[in-house]
């Protein structure tokens, strides 16, 4: 589905934060279809479904790579003031993006990394519930009820039980009538070392094949295929570190509304 432009508070934006940019083109490219446009030396590449950009990806050092989140907002200065009013933190200061926008990165008090993304020329990714597309974006965290109430605070988002997968202890942010993404709560039954977290999902056609292309291209399997009501779902590690989703939904699905 062709996005052409994003409300206030919405996810709209995913970006891989990695050291080596040719790496990422190559293992995702083979993945989920992707071409890119830019040049790594430049240090960043936009990811192409088609002639539409699906996601992004910006060289850094010092650490495994990272899926990052970014939400949309009209005024990024008052918005990064609401992040630490509400007791989150400025990670990266709001800072010029060329001619598309303006971005920063920032954490959630208990430091979850997510961005904030102010458009010009750029609003955001270009397709979405797609194969190779971003599909969802969800919030691990060990406490959803000071999550909830941070991100209501900060975003005027408000929070239900997930709707779809009955089965599934899940929750729901929505604003204005439109859900923007999940919420899970880190149990002690998950790694203690598991930290809390924005985690980026994409559409496939076919969760099984993907999750075995992965392997074949260095990447490993973190949580194998499993059927949650409506897909199924896998989180699969890249070759530098980076964790992700992958979703292939029931047919129903393919043919819903967005909501």
């Amino acid at each position: 589905m062709r996005v052409r432009g994003y409300p206030p508070a919405a996810l709209c934006w995913v970006d891989l934060f990695c050291p080596d940019l040719t790496l990422a083109s190559a293992f995702y490219g083979s993945l989920l279809g992707w071409t890119n446009a830019g040049d790594p030396a430049d240090g960043r590449l936009d990811f192409r479904l088609g002639d539409l950009v699906a996601a992004g990806a910006t060289a850094a050092g010092g650490g495994p790579a990272s899926w990052v989140v970014f939400v949309s907002t009209d005024d990024l200065d008052a918005t990064v003031a609401a992040v630490t009013a509400a007791g989150g933190r400025v990670v990266t200061p709001p800072a010029q993006v060329g001619t598309r926008g303006r971005a920063a990165i920032c954490a959630d008090p208990q430091g979850a990394v997510f961005g904030l993304w102010q458009r010009a020329t750029f609003a955001g990714s270009q397709v979405q519930r797609v194969a190779g597309a971003p599909s969802w974006s969800e919030l691990w965290t060990r406490d959803t009820v000071s999550a909830a109430a941070f991100y209501k605070e900060v975003f005027g988002w408000s929070e239900r039980t997930g709707e779809l997968a009955a089965s599934v202890d899940y929750g729901e942010f929505y604003t204005g009538g439109r859900t923007v993404g999940g919420l899970i709560a880190i149990t002690d039954e998950m790694p203690a070392e598991l930290p809390p977290r924005w985690g980026v999902t994409f559409e496939v056609d076919d969760c099984e094949a993907v999750a075995a292309r992965c392997r074949d291209l260095g990447g490993f399997v973190a949580v194998p295929p499993v059927f949650v009501d409506v897909g199924t779902a896998a989180f699969l590690v890249d070759p530098l570190g980076a964790l992700f989703g992958v979703f292939q939904p029931i047919p129903e699905l393919l043919d819903a509304p967005p909501n």
